[in-house]
């Protein structure tokens, strides 16, 4: 027993012993440290440095000094190097660069440089990157994978292929600048920024990109800007959090994806699209917790969906124009302000629901639109008289009491319609009633015009009877006691007519003018009277009815009659 404890013990022994050795020759196994000028001769002799460590800034310009230029790109390869310094380039010469897994303590400043292919990924650059009037022609652009420390400025950079920033962590303020990206790659391949994180505001102004952008799932926790950005061939926003303001003023989209049920999108701060331009806006269950603006932006044949969307701030569509259908079935707009004119084709192109149309109401209500709160108070209406009568009866055989009451409903509300619904559009189609009522006045006139015996008279002076009670003579059927017929001009029986059926309908104009027969007639025409008086008092119903319903819908439409019968019908 006392020899097996031994032994462990000295087996333990020699473990520490060997880990302690381990330790320290991996400490001495550094990165070799060279100089500057050290760096440039292996890279003449190899075109690649690796595991190094180099003191100093590093010139490519160098390389390529005291010689002609060569044919073919000169290409170097930096593998897990550690820059303490900076790594420049200022040459027009067209060269290749790839960097990976190194460490860029000082930064990179390229300017006026033509890369025929680069790639930086997999990095750490801990000091500023200052990229400006370079060129980068080849299909290798990569920026993957990388953490850029301090500050990016890439600035009116021409990127020929489509470069690819997915997963890289800008620490810092990161611009891209007046760039053009993507200006020879095939449509179908995407602009990657795809995971990437924006920890400092992120400036993408005056920026063109030639194919589709993808910053799906990525994340900028300060401000984000879009000022101007030409992206033609649509981007795609799914996923994204906007912690600050997002500014996509008089930006022109082709396709703009901001997310769905799986992939909302959320602007926790201000969400500026002024003056925008989008083919197809889709905004499907996306968060605006903070204001958003979308005056004067114009959407395309595609429309824009807010479907679901949760627009909690202030929102404005001033302005807003769609040609295709703007949906906002189901979305939360408690802030919406719009012009009702403006977006009433748009959002009608996308046949909305009863809770979008009631929402809409509120919103133009409490606006003062008075135009539009009249016509969405119609369309409510009729859409509720849509639903009432589309819902199925119950069975007769089961339910015989809710069969009935569900018949009666709706043969009530097929009533309502008719008499209140289709001639007043719910007491908000003032222009409506006013047209249906010149048309039966003016029915009412050709009727009385193309009756035979021209029966229109006008009351005069009567004869004394022997009683002395004056009998009512009516030109022309008689006068100054002579039984005889004065013809009737043609002015005068146009003005008699449509006077008396103004009168008819609607109980005012002149008192004197009847409709007046010879009692031989009347012993002739018993039945054409009893048709005639029977006619008349239908008129005067559906007169009193047309005043009604205009006494009515004039009361809704106006709001100085409005706010009078307000004032004295308090409720």
């Amino acid at each position: 027993m006392v020899c097996c404890q031994a032994l462990a013990s000295r087996w333990l022994r020699r473990l520490g012993a060997l880990s302690i050795a381990a330790v320290i020759g991996g400490a001495s196994a550094a990165p070799p440290a060279l100089t500057p000028e050290d760096a440039y001769r292996q890279l003449r002799q190899q075109g690649r440095l690796a595991d190094v460590t180099i003191d100093g800034d590093l010139d490519l310009g160098r390389l390529l000094q005291g010689g002609e230029p060569p044919e073919q790109p000169a290409g170097w390869r930096l593998d897990a190097v550690q820059l303490r310094g900076k790594l420049i380039l200022r040459t027009p010469t067209p060269l290749r660069l790839r960097i990976g897994n190194a460490h860029l303590q000082g930064g990179i400043d390229f300017r006026g440089c033509e890369l025929d292919r680069f790639a930086l990924h997999h990095s750490v650059i801990s000091g500023p990157v200052r990229i400006e009037d370079c060129n980068l022609t080849g299909p290798i652009i990569r920026f993957d994978f990388n953490q850029f420390e301090r500050e990016l400025r890439l600035h009116r950079v021409i990127m020929t292929h489509r470069p690819s920033f997915r997963e890289t962590r800008f620490g810092a303020r990161a611009e891209l600048l007046a760039c053009e990206l993507a200006t020879e790659e095939r449509p179908s391949r995407a602009i990657s920024f795809r995971s990437a994180s924006f920890l400092g505001p992120a400036l993408f102004n005056n920026s063109v990109f030639h194919t589709n952008a993808d910053f799906r799932s990525a994340l900028f926790a300060d401000d984000a800007a879009f000022l101007n950005v030409c992206m033609p061939a649509g981007a795609a926003f799914r996923n994204v959090h906007f912690r600050g303001d997002a500014e996509f003023r008089f930006c022109t989209l082709g396709r703009g994806d901001f997310g769905d049920r799986d992939n909302l999108t959320l602007f926790a701060g201000r969400a500026d699209f002024r003056g925008c331009t989008i083919d197809e806006a889709r905004f499907r269950f996306t968060d605006f917790r903070g204001e958003s603006s979308f005056v004067e932006t114009r959407f395309g044949s595609g429309g824009a969906s807010f479907a679901y969307a949760n627009l909690a701030g202030r929102t404005d569509f001033h302005g807003l124009n769609s040609t295709g259908p703007l949906d906002l079935t189901h979305a939360y707009f408690p802030s919406l302000s719009f012009v009702w004119l403006e977006i009433r084709d748009a959002v009608l192109a996308a046949t909305p629901d009863l809770r979008t149309l009631a929402a809409l109401h509120a919103r133009a209500a409490a606006a003062g639109d008075t135009a539009g709160r009249l016509e969405l108070e119609y369309l409510l209406e009729r859409e509720r008289f849509r639903l009432r009568q589309a819902r199925p009866l119950p069975a007769l055989t089961k339910a015989p009491l809710a069969f009935v009451e569900g018949l009666v409903a709706r043969l009530v509300g097929i009533t309502e319609w008719l008499v209140w619904g289709w001639p007043t559009g719910y007491g908000t189609k003032l222009e409506r009633i006013l047209a249906l009522a010149a048309a039966a006045w003016l029915i009412t006139w050709f009727w009385l015009l193309v009756m035979p015996g021209n029966p229109v008279r006008v009351k005069q002076q009567g004869r004394e009877q022997d009683g002395g009670a004056a009998l009512p003579l009516y030109r022309p059927l008689a006068a100054a006691g002579q039984h005889r017929r004065e013809p009737v001009t043609r002015p005068e029986r146009l003005l008699w007519s449509a006077q008396l059926a103004f009168r008819l309908l609607f109980k005012v104009g002149p008192r004197d003018l009847r409709l007046a027969v010879t009692c031989e007639e009347a012993a002739a025409a018993g039945r054409r009277l009893r048709l005639l008086r029977y006619g008349l008092l239908s008129l005067w119903l559906l007169g009193s009815l047309l005043l009604v319903l205009l006494a009515l819908t004039l009361a809704n439409t106006s709001p100085v009659i409005n706010q009078l019968v307000g004032e004295l019908f308090p409720i």
